[in-house]
């Protein structure tokens, strides 16, 4: 699972932001991969640090409580921002 981290609040699979993805991948030795993308509106004062944070679950309970060596996994990603507002609307 992909999903936002902003500031200190994590908009995974429980909250009620549109700012995490599942994909399920096999392994990157026989081209599996898969792509994620999420967008959604959130008002952001200067400073306020955006993570993009990932969560394994290797088994099948759904719990994302897993560890992988970070040699076994590839992200690649991009992150537009878009300015719409001066003031929180």
């Amino acid at each position: 699972m992909a999903y936002l981290r902003v500031g200190t609040t994590d908009y995974a699979e429980n909250e009620n932001y549109n700012f995490f993805a599942w994909t399920n991948t096999s392994n990157n030795s026989d081209g599996a991969h898969g792509s994620v993308n999420f967008e959604d509106y959130l008002y952001l004062t200067s400073g306020t640090e955006l993570q993009v944070r990932h969560k394994l679950e290797t088994g099948t309970n759904r719990n994302f409580d897993n560890n992988l060596n970070e040699t076994n996994l590839d992200v690649y990603m991009t992150i537009t921002l878009e300015r719409l507002y001066e003031t929180n609307p």
